[in-house]
Parts: structure tokens; C-alpha cells; sequence
């Protein structure tokens, strides 16, 4: 019998520990059943890598992955090796991600549109998918990038590739990779695979390194929405504590929404003990949680590499200096009321 396949991937440092974000509290109201498969994976910079023995090591693995991504090979792959294992024809895959996880599971989509899944019998090839996939030899040329990824398709991946069924994202962000070599990967942007795609992105993030991450209007398919809602980068996925979290809960309700109306299947009481408090006493403040302090400032006063659309490429770019994120012209924008 068909089903569906969802994942949620946590965004970075996010994971069951401490306060939830929305990907958390969606995965908690989720269904599971026969006709429903689901899979909650924690975000980049929780895990340490498991090649550092010392207690110094370890914490430094886990800020390096907060830092720069860098562990987003290792969940794309944990990612992908889960639907190669579970999807069956006829299967819907659900994806859903916060920040840099979902840029992973972006990044899954993309390989899944480029290799195909592996066929079970396979499972374990998965860092070879990705070296292909993710190859940054910038002197490989293109046509030898595509007859690589052929011949691994051919070889090892099923027939037809499967597709993404709902592509569900609050605020993806770019920030991959080193500071001065960021990276973009391919089909992430653009994936004809995704039926339906749904993207939250936060108008009133400014820091340097949480740059918005926007679909290209090819990749508009048979649905899409890429709205963009008031609030700064956590208050579009959440993390933030109870008692200022009201608009991540608005966030939390439309992705929910979208996405039951396209066959997920929510325990409604869950979710509603999710979005709404039990009374007036206890309801958290509609606000904007301002991000840039501290520390994040230093950022603001470097110059970075990221992704010029327009000449498609990387390029440098001037320092942030603090501002607010550029709105296309043409962007939905979501309107909300601020409590005071």
C-alpha cells in the first residue's frame, strides 16, 4: 500500500534537547502509522564527530559544524540512505526543514534529482553519491560532472527517479561551507522533481551568515508558495522560549496547514496544543525577536562569498553592515499584528 515518507531535518545546533523549533513540534504531531513513515533528524552541530576522542575535540567538531555547515554531508546522507531503504513506488515524499536543514534536505532533493535513489541492495554507497553529487573540483567540467553522475545512476540507483511529493521550508539559509568559499549546490534552487513546494522566509533576519536561500521561479511546478512572513530567523522556525514564540506558532500553523491539505497526516489535537496556549494568561507575545547582537556583529564587518544568480556564479560581496534582507519586487508578502 502506498505511503508517505516524511522527514523532518532539525535546523543548526536544533535538536530534541532543549526549546523545540517547528520542525520538532511538527514531527510531534505527526501520524505514524502503516500508510505513514517518519523520521526526525537533528540539525547540523549537535553530534560531534565520532573521529575526536578528546572533550575539546569534540566541542570544536560541533561549533565547526554550527560555523560553516559542515556537517550537512552527513545528514544529507543519512537522509538519503533512509529513503533508498523505505521508498516503494508509489510512495509520497515529504520533506521538511528549518535554516540549514533546509538547505539539507534541499540538497537531498537534489541528489534524489540528479542520481536517483540507490536500489537497496546498494545502500552504503551513499558518500559516493554525494562526492559525485557535491563535487567541488572547480576544474572537473560539466559535461564530465553530468557523464559521472550517469554512469552512477545507471549503475547503482533505481528507475525511474522518484518524486519529492511537498517541499516544506522555513527559511532556508545559504551559509555552506567556508567562510570565504561558500557553497551552492546543484538542483537545490531549481528541481522539477518537487510537485509541491512551500517556502516561509523571514523579512527581518540581518545577520551576514543567515542570507536567504530563494527557489528560482523554474522550479514552480504543479504548486508554489514562497511567502515571505514578519520576524527575524527563528521566529519563522522557532527556538525561541514560550513566552515570545507567537510568531514562530503563525508559522508553525500555515506550513501545517499546506501541507495536511496535500495528504499529511496530523493528530489535530497535537497540533493544536502546539499553536494554541491553553488561555489569554499564557499566550506568548506576537513580536520580532531581533538576532544580530553580540557577537554576530564581528560578521557583519567581513566581506563574503555567495551566490550571484544573475551571472551564475560565485562572487564576493561588499560586508553586510547589518541590513535587512533585499525583497524581490514581486514577493507575497504575509502581513501579521504585532502585540506592542
Amino acid at each position: 500500500m502506498p505511503k508517505n515518507i516524511v522527514i523532518c531535518c532539525d535546523g543548526t545546533s536544533n535538536d530534541v534537547v532543549g526549546v523545540s523549533t517547528n520542525v520538532l513540534k511538527l514531527y510531534r504531531c505527526l501520524v505514524r502509522s502503516e500508510s505513514q513513515l517518519t523520521c526526525y533528524v537533528p540539525g547540523v552541530g549537535t553530534i560531534s564527530d565520532p573521529s575526536m576522542k578528546t572533550g575539546i575535540g569534540k566541542w570544536c567538531s560541533r561549533k565547526l559544524n554550527m560555523g560553516i555547515g559542515y556537517g550537512v554531508r552527513e545528514t544529507a546522507c543519512s537522509i538519503y540512505r533512509f529513503l533508498s531503504n523505505y521508498f516503494e513506488p508509489g510512495d509520497r515524499i515529504f520533506l521538511f526543514g528549518f535554516s540549514r536543514g533546509a538547505y539539507t534536505v534541499r540538497s537531498v532533493a537534489g541528489m534524489i534529482r540528479f542520481l536517483g535513489l540507490l536500489r537497496k541492495e546498494q545502500i552504503g554507497l551513499e558518500p559516493h553519491a554525494w562526492s559525485i553529487y557535491a563535487s567541488d573540483d572547480q576544474y572537473l567540467k560539466k559535461s564530465e560532472f553530468f557523464r559521472a553522475g550517469n554512469r552512477f545512476s545507471k549503475c547503482f540507483c533505481t528507475q525511474p527517479k522518484p518524486e519529492i511529493y511537498f517541499l516544506g521550508l522555513w527559511d532556508t539559509v545559504s551559509s555552506f561551507g567556508w567562510l570565504w568559499n561558500l557553497r551552492t549546490l546543484p538542483y537545490t534552487a531549481n528541481n522539477r522533481l518537487v510537485i509541491h513546494a512551500r517556502h516561509l522566509v523571514a523579512m527581518d533576519e540581518r545577520r551576514a551568515m543567515f542570507k536567504q536561500n530563494l527557489l528560482t521561479r523554474n522550479a514552480r511546478g504543479k504548486s508554489f508558495q514562497e511567502v515571505w512572513f514578519p520576524g527575524s530567523h527563528g521566529d519563522i522556525g522557532g527556538g525561541w522560549p514560550n513566552s515570545v514564540d507567537g510568531i514562530s506558532r503563525l508559522a508553525l500553523k500555515w506550513m501545517s496547514q499546506e501541507a495536511v491539505e496535500l495528504g499529511l497526516e496530523i493528530n489535530p489535537k497535537e497540533l493544536a496544543r502546539m499553536i494554541q496556549p491553553p488561555d489569554e494568561q499564557t499566550a506568548p507575545k506576537v513580536r520580532i525577536n531581533h538576532s544580530l547582537r553580540g557577537l554576530w556583529w564581528i560578521l557583519e564587518f567581513l566581506p563574503r562569498r555567495q551566490w550571484n544568480s544573475r551571472c551564475q556564479r560565485m562572487t564576493w560581496t561588499l560586508p553586510n553592515f547589518g541590513k535587512r534582507r533585499r525583497i524581490p519586487n514581486n514577493a507575497y508578502q504575509q502581513s501579521i499584528r504585532l502585540d506592542g
